[in-house]
């Protein structure tokens, strides 16, 4: 017999009528049998549509107008409904439909939509709306703190106007900057001593990730082969993806230095630069003091919405992880040797107050598998085959970004939510206004471009660049694994990660830049508020 439990979940308004309750409740247990999956997403769209026409009726009243308490609750509601919908309509990702299809499509979060010749999986028309609500949901908490904030003199609304205007500035590669760096990389020889010895660093942690790259891609060459030949996991399968593992998880340490490495590199060239402006009489005071400003307003309206969010959510306070890997030695960043177990204590414990523990608990595996730390090195990242984030010492704001990753993984509404803030941002023309999103898709995906035009270094992936704040949100990953085939737009994204840590006043591009993008800000501030159940 049908297991039929789900039929609860149309108990959503209690105002309806009973007698027609009971009928859509008999009329699911006729029509799907034993297709509990099926019966599922009907309820889940039941509810959706039950959401949908109470908008319609409060037609007529502003956005914003009910209590904060209420506005929060429906967003749970629209949250809430995507996590019973499937990544797609068909196992095998094969539903294709045409972009016409795309307004009264539903049935899944993803689906695959022909534009202009190519493939993309793209978020279906619940999800894109969920993401409006949730942005919206974010830009309101912020406005309601920077007010609270201004009554109380901690702000003024001068300084909260002045750092407006300088985040939203779009960061543009300094062509002077961008000159010098290609000259040093190049091996010129009338470069500053400093600037070529930063390129050299460069070079030689790009050459170590290539190599570890293509140790990687033999590994894995050698375990595919051999499971193709034998047939079976037997003991040499098992040694041969250990090593494909190792493999896997040098190339990750390789690239996050070479990251590292191209940081150094731009700060330097940026130093350099900066002293021959001042020579020439130019003056960067102006512009520093922004930065300040900018950075502070930050960090005091993100200390405002921790308190904020810990005041409606259940925190984490222990970050659980299985295990934790510190190196022998740890340097803070004046050279000191410091205790790297109390320093990495108390990193872990600053993340998790970051995440309310509903959505702290999505860093395990379905099958209850927590994830491993290993400190170490510069920058971070995440491997979801094996539930491991790699972080640095500096502060808690890597292992944030790489912990919104961990749960994009195993959260179903966290992944459809962070699509949709990117793909409401890079299909439809740059100044597309308010143009819907289904026009949006016809127009087609906006220009794309290399790591050195969209961040200013080289770095690996392909990018829209739109008119994000940090280029490096309008990151894609192809589809299918080739550029011809469009780009698979149900991936990880940078979307939640860069904003998460902006919104607790860091990240590191903010407090070298102070420039931020507020829209996804909002995205990511509405998130946190209102993911997994929102309490």
């Amino acid at each position: 017999m049908a297991d039929l439990g789900f039929i609860d979940d149309l108990w959503f308004d209690r105002t309806e009528e009973l007698g027609e309750v009971m009928r859509l409740a008999d009329l699911i247990k006729a029509s799907f049998g034993g297709d509990r999956s099926a019966a599922g997403r009907y309820a889940a769209e039941q509810r959706w549509k039950n959401h949908r026409k109470k908008e319609e009726d409060a037609k007529g009243r502003q956005a914003g107008d009910g209590s904060l308490d209420d506005e929060i609750s429906r967003v749970v509601g629209l949250m809430s409904a995507l996590r019973e919908l499937p990544y797609s309509a068909s196992k095998f990702g094969d539903d294709i439909i045409e972009v016409e299809e795309w307004e009264n499509y539903s049935g899944s979060l993803f689906v695959g939509v022909l534009i202009r010749g190519k493939r993309f999986r793209v978020a279906t028309k619940q999800v894109i709306e969920a993401e409006q609500a949730v942005n919206a949901l974010g830009k309101r908490v912020l406005k309601e703190i920077t007010e609270k904030l201004i009554a109380e003199g901690k702000l003024t609304q001068q300084q909260v106007d002045d750092a407006k205007k300088f985040q939203s500035a779009q960061e543009v590669v300094d062509s002077a900057e961008k000159s010098l760096i290609d000259k040093a990389m190049r091996g010129d020889d009338d470069v500053p001593d400093e600037v070529r010895e930063a390129a050299i660093k460069v070079s030689e942690a790009k050459e170590k990730a290539s190599e570890a790259r293509k140790a990687l891609m033999k590994a894995t060459k050698a375990y595919n082969q051999h499971r193709e030949i034998s047939g079976s996991y037997d003991e040499k399968s098992r040694q041969l993806y250990l090593a494909r593992v190792e493999a896997k998880n040098n190339s990750s340490v390789a690239r996050s230095a070479l990251k590292q490495a191209e940081y150094e590199l731009e700060r330097v060239v940026g130093f350099v630069v900066a002293g021959e402006r001042e020579m020439a009489g130019e003056t960067q005071k102006s512009k520093e003091a922004q930065k300040a400003n900018s950075v502070l307003v930050q960090q005091i309206i993100g200390a405002e919405f921790q308190a904020f969010l810990s005041s409606r959510r259940e925190m984490g306070e222990v970050y659980p992880s299985r295990n934790t890997t510190v190196p022998q030695r740890v340097f803070d960043k004046s050279g000191k040797l410091v205790d790297g177990n109390a320093l990495a204590a108390d990193i872990m414990g600053a993340a998790a107050r970051r995440f309310p523990q509903a959505l702290l608990s999505k860093t395990e595996t379905p099958l209850g598998k927590k994830v491993e730390i290993v400190f170490g090195g510069r920058g971070g990242s995440y491997n979801e085959s094996n539930n491991r984030i790699r972080s640095d010492l500096d502060d808690s704001d890597t292992l944030t970004h790489e912990t919104v990753h961990n749960i994009s993984y195993y959260s179903r509404e966290t992944r459809a939510i962070e699509q949709a803030g990117l793909q409401r941002r890079i299909f439809g023309d740059v100044d597309g206004g308010d143009a819907s999103f289904a026009e949006k898709l016809k127009i087609g995906l906006q220009k794309t471009v290399g790591a050195t035009k969209a961040l200013g270094y080289r770095f690996e992936g392909s990018y829209v660049e739109d008119k994000f704040v940090n280029g490096y949100q309008g990151r894609l990953d192809y589809n299918y694994g080739s550029r011809k085939e469009g780009y698979n737009l149900t991936r990880a994204t940078e979307i939640l990660t860069v904003s998460t840590e902006n919104a607790f006043g860091g990240n590191y591009k903010f407090k070298q830049t102070g420039k931020l993008d507020d829209d996804l800000l909002a995205t990511a501030i509405g998130w946190l508020l209102t993911a997994e159940g929102g309490q």
